[in-house]
């Protein structure tokens, strides 16, 4: 099953649709661009309009989904209705199925709500009405998020921090109602032909690229299950699967159980044929995917067995106090990371973060033995009540001399996931940055990150693929504005603003455009400039 998504950032947001791909097994493609209205996708002389349309009459595809910008169907209903029906047309001509992705109404008390002169309830009730007569007049499928978004606004916390966009847990929502209608419809389609679909998560097997009736057996692409076909008999009874993308390494062109590795021509992983890693059941190789040392060579197993484990930090199964010849240190096993980051802190450390002293790799899982310093961090302090606002401005500060630091390295460094928990004071008052695991390399040419990571609230827009850029050091700054509203306030920005000069600085440092946050020294420079105003104490260096 092909689908092809057209709209712009709440169909990008949150990597859409890729969810949507995991929930129906299907290979989605997504044509966006923030703010772009449907008429854009018809326009062949704009690029994304080219672009779609030679898409549609060059390309297969089951169904399109059709997402307008987001207050479209309200303030622009006519040349929503125009350009949705010529859309439709098109969709129909080649033998595709038109989906409507009908979005929702922003959040109460939103300024653009504000602007829009309508209540909460108003909008929802015109997105809803329009959205429903474009879908009647074409015999199109709905895809009713607006609704779900409704139904869980009170109690869900869908929105991000602009009250437009989804959260995380919005893009969740989204995929499930869209994914729903997907399933069900081409189910319905697909039967009749006797099309085959994986009894786990109901994906049309038929469809997944490389599928045949005749296997003896098959990775389902939706949940990754391995299906064993009970019809066919075969000679070869052991399934060989890439330790990386988990693509049959059977059915590839040369593969050969005789040799000794085989390089995956899906993702160019190498893996190791050796007997000895057969396992008896899925469960069985399950297991094995979440063993850290699989892939490591024996003198790094026995190297990470010395270590003696004293107990789990903060709760966490995968970050462990360890101790050799008497000195204590935190072993991470780490199954998201940049190795090469990693590597280079080793021999170039950055001054108050964790020195790195191990890094070890195996097949899915890197794991670090670094520096333990002892301290708490912020989420303990703030589990006690919120910060004075010089005691908050102090640490803020020599938290961006860290960052200062990485941002002008030669290659400079984005940390990405600035949070209270990453932030730790030790028992005389430094400040310590902690996990680099999102950490990336900079990189002034990158258009957009190929992998959406970091936290949620904390996490700036291009981060979850908003606003077309990729991560720079404003990233970073970003997340510093929202830690410093909760240390004042114990609220999220858009929940609780701080006061007063400070606001003035956080609402900079939280710009949805990062060209006008402020770079890390400048923050420095400003929140020095505060604390000379508002303390006899002067400037707290590190």
């Amino acid at each position: 099953m092909r689908i092809l998504m057209l709209g712009n950032s709440f169909t990008s947001a949150n990597n859409l649709p890729q969810l949507i791909a995991k929930r129906t097994g299907a290979e989605v493609v997504a044509h966006t661009r923030g703010g772009a209205r449907l008429r854009e996708h018809l326009n062949p002389n704009t690029k994304m309009g080219a672009k779609t349309l030679a898409a549609l009459k060059e390309e297969p595809w089951d169904f399109v989904i059709l997402q307008e910008m987001s207050n479209g169907p309200i303030t622009s209903k006519e040349s929503f209705r125009d350009s949705a029906g010529d859309l439709c047309d098109l969709i129909w001509s080649i033998g595709a199925k038109p989906v409507f992705y009908a979005t929702w109404a922003y959040q109460k008390d939103c300024a653009k709500l504000v602007k829009l002169g309508l209540s909460y309830d108003e909008m929802y009730e015109q997105m809803h009405e329009s959205y429903y007569e474009a879908a009647k007049e074409n015999k199109a499928l709905i895809a009713d998020v607006g609704t779900a978004f409704y139904e869980n606004s009170s109690d869900t916390p869908i929105y991000a921090d602009d009250g437009c966009h989804p959260s995380a847990v919005g893009s969740e929502i989204a995929a499930d109602v869209i994914s729903e209608i997907i399933r069900n419809n081409y189910r319905q389609l697909a039967a009749n032909d006797g099309d085959e679909f994986c009894p786990r998560c109901d994906a049309n097997l038929t469809l997944q690229k490389g599928y045949r009736n005749d296997l003896p057996y098959w990775v389902c692409k939706g949940c990754g299950e391995m299906l064993i076909n009970p019809r066919v008999e075969t000679d070869n009874e052991v399934a060989w699967i890439c330790d990386q993308c988990e693509a049959l390494l059977n059915e590839q062109d040369g593969f050969s159980e005789n040799c000794d590795s085989w390089k995956c021509t899906e993702c160019g992983f190498v893996n190791r044929i050796d007997t000895s890693m057969i396992y008896l059941s899925e469960a069985e190789y399950q297991m094995s995917l979440s063993n850290p040392y699989k892939g490591m060579t024996d003198e790094d197993v026995i190297e990470l067995m010395s270590y003696e484990e004293i107990s789990n930090l903060d709760e966490r199964e995968n970050v462990v106090l360890v101790k050799m010849d008497g000195k204590n240190y935190v072993k991470k096993i780490l199954s998201t990371y940049n190795e090469s980051v990693y590597r280079y802190l080793i021999c170039h450390p950055i001054a108050h973060m964790p020195q790195i002293s191990k890094v070890y790799r195996g097949d899915r899982y890197l794991v670090i033995i670094e520096e333990y310093i002892e301290g708490s961090s912020l989420s303990e302090y703030l589990k006690k009540g919120i910060f004075k606002p010089t005691e908050a401005v102090h640490i803020v500060r020599n938290l961006c001399c860290i960052l200062n630091e990485l941002h002008t390295l030669e290659c400079p460094i984005i940390h990405r996931d600035i949070k209270p928990s990453n932030v730790m004071l030790t028992k005389s008052g430094e400040v310590v940055l902690l996990d680099m695991n999102v950490a990336k390399w900079y990189d002034s040419e990158e258009k957009e990150d190929t992998r959406l990571l970091g936290t949620k609230d904390y996490a700036a827009p291009e981060q979850v693929g908003y606003g077309m850029k990729a991560s720079s050091n404003k990233t970073d700054i970003y997340a510093v504005g929202i830690l410093l509203n909760v240390m004042l306030t114990g609220k999220f920005p858009k929940e609780k603003p701080a006061q007063g000069k400070l606001w003035n600085v956080i609402e900079r440092c939280i710009s949805l455009d990062a060209n006008s946050r402020y770079r890390a020294d400048e923050l420095i420079e400003r929140l020095d400039n505060y604390l000379g105003e508002n303390t006899n104490a002067g400037k707290k260096d590190r």
